[in-house]
């Protein structure tokens, strides 16, 4: 049965406070550290530092009242560059994404956050302004990631647009990355449902938009399993 489209959170669906404290801690974590070891240079190679730490989670966590276990695994893929094929004219650097499955392996739940990214996102960006307008469907939809040594901070590609692509007139649009992604995102403010990267077809899966085609760089995956039988192997 497909999945419908919707507004419901993960935090809707997962209704343990511990395993949603545990995502939400992975995020915040996996984002400092890679602020820790932040090196100037592109925003490829600092997508890809972020990916390394962020795909460190593979742990399982019970519920409060012991009757489920959900075992969480961070994935993070840097897909391979391939030509466009025909109609394929929008590129987009990545996706966050999360997948809730029940035992035995039902998908209950898909979300997904596009995104583009920016290093020292600094005055009016005509390039960032044109990346926004392409991955913008609505508020949820995408954000801009801004690297820095003071910290990564990202903002809605529609607040992008409605500043013209200028940091300055962004004010206090800018969050932190960690906490775009620990509280915007977990609990539905931002992301999509069933928007997500389908691995198997190779393909971004957008509802809003199916025909339309992305190329996909970079892949933030949370999958979050979880098993009544009290275990999962």
């Amino acid at each position: 049965m497909p999945l419908s489209v919707g507004t419901q959170s993960l935090a809707d669906k997962i209704r343990s406070d511990d395993v949603l404290k545990r995502i939400q801690a992975h995020y915040v974590e996996s984002v400092a550290q890679a602020e820790d070891e932040y090196v100037h240079q592109a925003e490829e190679s600092q997508t890809e530092a972020l990916g390394k730490a962020y795909a460190s989670l593979d742990e399982t966590v019970e519920s409060e009242d012991g009757r489920s276990a959900y075992r969480l695994v961070a994935d993070y893929r840097k897909l391979h560059k391939r030509r466009k094929a025909e109609g394929d004219v929008d590129r987009c650097r990545g996706i966050f994404q999360i997948e809730l499955n029940d035992d035995p392996r039902r998908i209950r739940y898909r979300v997904g956050l596009l995104f583009h990214a920016k290093v020292q996102w600094r005055g009016r960006d005509g390039a960032l302004l044109d990346q926004s307008r392409r991955l913008n469907g609505n508020f949820r939809r995408a954000m801009v990631i801004d690297y820095s040594p003071e910290g990564y901070a990202a903002a809605s590609c529609a607040h992008v647009i409605a500043a013209d692509g200028d940091r300055k007139r962004m004010r206090n649009r800018v969050r932190k990355l960690s906490e775009m992604l620990a509280i915007e995102f977990v609990h539905g403010r931002m992301g999509i449902v069933n928007l997500y990267w389908d691995a198997d077809e190779e393909r971004l899966h957008d509802p809003a938009e199916p025909g339309h085609a992305f190329s996909i760089e970079h892949v933030f995956s949370m999958r979050v399993d979880r098993s009544t039988s009290g275990f999962i192997e």
